[in-house]
């Protein structure tokens, strides 16, 4: 039973055919404002639109490129001056969307990659622009193990609403992005090979109780290769590359000693964890979840089994989706947009 709600409800989260229209159309906007502004630029879709996990109300996600860095493999934050350039750019465009009257809610946030977020007004949708360079060996990632592990993409999806709607998302809080918690439920499933990949149900119950035990003062996790390792045991990086950095793989930070420690398997010098200060709650929500979720299938009086966890999405989301399907509907379909590819702006 479990299992079925959990499939069904990745199917109701998923964009229907105007969202999905409204989606592509707001792209086609603000792709086409950013031609006006800057037209030796590059934009190009990246994050959940691209890799396939987006979910109806998720963010739209576009990468803003100075020329030097187009064509740019390189998955690590753009050093000071590139990023200072971006920055500089991403100031400009901010004013430029303040004044387009086709966006709300405009700010612009100082962090390892500078962005703007936005809410575009006749959609509601919420989209960043980001100065970052190319995110393509993270897809590969996510692709990969979206083939490998039946059901991850209906477990992922559950788990992105639930960090949602109770403002665990928010990474500039202590929150954990989707990226984050797409890579914690990898590792759940890696790291208990003897749960059946198809059970949805055990897997998230599985996820939870992992999570929620987890100790993370002293032990971190690896994806690849699957395994956890004492905190400072360890580094995933060459000679070359511990000289320059600043941070070892694992180190425990002496002020947050308990933060998540998840090493990124699209860079080995990346935890996807360490900026979630919230750490803690995230488990103690996890525990609560748990708990409430296996007395209610002992039971077996809930209508839903599933509502405890993301119910509240449907109430959340109701007006939101209604505008959105209403201003797909009347945009019309468009030619669909080649997210893959980075488009010439």
């Amino acid at each position: 039973r479990l299992s079925e709600e959990i499939s069904r409800f990745n199917s109701y989260m998923m964009p229907t055919p105007n969202e999905h229209i409204a989606r592509q159309a707001v792209i086609k906007e603000l792709s086409d404002l950013v031609k006006q502004t800057f037209p030796k630029h590059t934009v190009s879709v990246f994050g959940s639109e691209w890799n396939g996990l987006a979910l109806a109300t998720s963010d739209i996600d576009l990468r803003l490129s100075v020329p030097t860095l187009v064509g740019s493999k390189l998955e690590k934050a753009p050093r000071y001056v590139i990023r200072k350039t971006l920055l500089k750019d991403l100031t400009e465009f901010h004013l430029v969307m303040q004044k387009a009257g086709m966006y709300m809610l405009c700010s612009i946030r100082h962090a390892r990659y500078p962005l703007i977020t936005v809410q575009h007004i006749k959609s509601r949708l919420d989209l960043q622009v980001v100065g970052s360079n190319d995110t393509s060996v993270s897809r590969a990632y996510i692709l990969k193990y979206l083939a490998e592990y039946p059901g991850l993409k209906e477990l992922v999806a559950v788990l992105k609403v639930l960090f949602d709607i109770r403002g665990l998302s928010d990474v500039f809080r202590g929150g954990l992005g989707s990226y984050s918690v797409f890579m914690m439920a990898v590792a759940s499933i890696k790291l208990n090979p003897e749960i059946p990949i198809p059970d949805l149900g055990q897997r998230l119950l599985s996820f939870l109780n992992f999570w929620a035990k987890f100790d993370t003062y002293s032990l971190g996790v690896s994806i690849e290769p699957a395994e956890v390792f004492p905190k400072r045991s360890k580094t995933f990086i060459t000679v070359k590359q511990k000289k320059n950095l600043d941070e070892k793989m694992g180190q425990i930070d002496p002020a947050q000693p308990y933060l998540l420690c998840l090493q990124d398997p699209a860079d080995a010098t990346n935890d996807v964890g360490k900026k979630g200060f919230a750490i803690k709650h995230i488990q103690a929500t996890f525990a609560h979840l748990e708990k409430e979720l296996r007395q209610s299938m002992q039971e077996n009086t809930r209508p839903s089994l599933l509502a405890p966890l993301v119910g509240p999405a449907y109430i959340l989301n109701r007006e939101r989706r209604a505008v959105m399907e209403e201003y797909g509907a009347s945009v019309g379909p468009l030619p669909e947009l080649a997210v893959e590819e980075t488009q010439q702006a």
